[in-house]
């Protein structure tokens, strides 16, 4: 499966919420939640996305919630969002949160062997996997399964370590090592293993284990959600997340200063993480909007680029990057969002969206390589300019972005 911090600039430049990274989390409501996340050393607490995101997918059904029924998991490359409520599983896009299908756990094709004579049991987690369109699941039973979505024959699948016994609660994988961290309850413990290969369904072999904090203890719930922080790099210590709805903490880095503002509504049975792209400031005249069509910003992304809608038609859109963000005053109630120096980007035309002078559009690809590793990590931040146009300036521009690039 699947953090805000802020920057102090000189003077003229913005302090803004940066980089946009997210908790998100599911509940047996069921909703989908939504918090963004940073260092409790600069940010004590984590702030609710005001919109929030429907699960697709009917009520828990009666009784389950404190086995953790369930699950969620964000596929960043496919720009999907996946839910269950334990016996179905739907799919839904992510931003966004537009349906899609969802079947029940019974489409999964039946694999006679080691495991059972069962596809997948109820699930209780769900996290995203290597390629596209297929998940991680775990069940009941105690069993991890690789699937695919839709729904095909089961692809690999493995029990859980034997020293978890029936405690594991949440699964999450790591991109970056190909590897699958699982928390548990009751023994308060996250341990790493290996992801499973082939369907002899072994218990999986832990790699390392690690204690769940005194501060998440204290005031633990019957499920703790996990998730890989994907936007840096791995180190020798659980590049992961744990969360119980009220608290998230850092197990690298031992923070327990983020408390969920507002708390869940009911403690979550999932939890996973976004590197999902932030809009901030406001831009002038057409006040174009700024927008990242094509799934979020990590490794081989092909797809990913940045577009302006409301833009002046007639005009040139450049798009300009920088490492920082500003609020440069340029006169005529323009500001730049960015701190120089800036790159600017190879110019595209303003295509007419519709008949008024405020309706253009811009594209530009911007695809990530599965190679950029180094970029892991990286805040950065991109704002429009139309010229040439009317008034004083001669030119216009938009709203800015932000996002960090991240495993995926």
């Amino acid at each position: 499966m699947k953090s805000l911090a802020l920057l102090s600039l000189a003077p003229l430049v913005l302090a803004i919420a940066a980089p946009a990274q997210r908790a998100v989390s599911l509940d047996g409501s069921p909703a989908v939640t939504q918090v963004e996340i940073g260092p409790g050393s600069v940010v004590p607490r984590c702030t609710a996305v005001p919109t929030p995101c429907p699960a697709p997918v009917p009520a828990f059904p009666a009784g389950t919630e404190a086995l953790s029924a369930g699950g969620e998991a964000i596929d960043e490359l496919g720009g999907m969002l996946y839910t269950s409520n334990g016996l179905i599983i739907a799919a839904s896009t992510f931003p966004g949160c537009q349906a899609g299908p969802s079947y029940p756990i019974g489409a999964w094709p039946r694999v006679i062997g080691p495991c059972s004579s069962t596809g997948i049991g109820p699930v209780i987690a769900l996290a995203d996997a290597a390629g596209v369109g297929t998940l991680w699941v775990l069940d009941t039973r105690g069993v991890i399964s690789l699937v695919p979505f839709p729904p095909g024959p089961i692809l690999a699948q493995a029990r859980v370590p034997t020293e978890l016994g029936s405690n594991a609660r949440s699964i999450s994988w790591d991109p970056a090592t190909d590897s699958l961290y699982i928390a548990s309850v009751s023994i308060y413990t996250v341990v790493r293993t290996p992801t499973p290969t082939g369907l002899a369904c072994q218990p999986l072999t832990v790699t390392a284990s690690y204690p769940i904090p005194p501060c998440m203890i204290t005031i633990t719930a019957p499920t703790i959600g996990i998730t890989v922080h994907t936007a840096r790099s791995p180190g020798s210590a659980p590049n992961v997340l744990i969360s119980n709805g009220r608290i998230l903490v850092d197990l690298l880095t031992g923070d327990c200063s983020c408390f969920a503002s507002p708390p869940a509504s009911i403690f979550p049975t999932d939890l996973d993480f976004a590197t999902v792209p932030n809009r901030y400031g406001a831009g002038c005249n057409c006040a174009a909007i700024t927008g990242t069509p094509g799934g979020l910003p990590v490794l081989g992304n092909a797809a990913f680029a940045i577009d302006a809608t409301n833009a002046p038609v007639g005009s040139f859109a450049v798009l300009n990057l920088s490492t920082a963000p500003a609020a440069i005053p340029l006169g005529a109630g323009c500001l730049l969002l960015l701190a120089p120096p800036l790159l600017s980007l190879p110019a595209v035309p303003v295509s007419a969206g519709g008949s008024g002078y405020c309706t253009g559009t811009a594209t530009l690809p911007l695809p990530i390589p599965a190679n950029a590793v180094l970029q892991v990590g990286t805040p950065l931040y991109f704002q429009w300019v139309f010229l040439p146009t009317g008034g004083p300036l001669g030119l216009e521009l938009s709203d800015a972005v932000e996002f960090v690039i991240g495993f995926g």
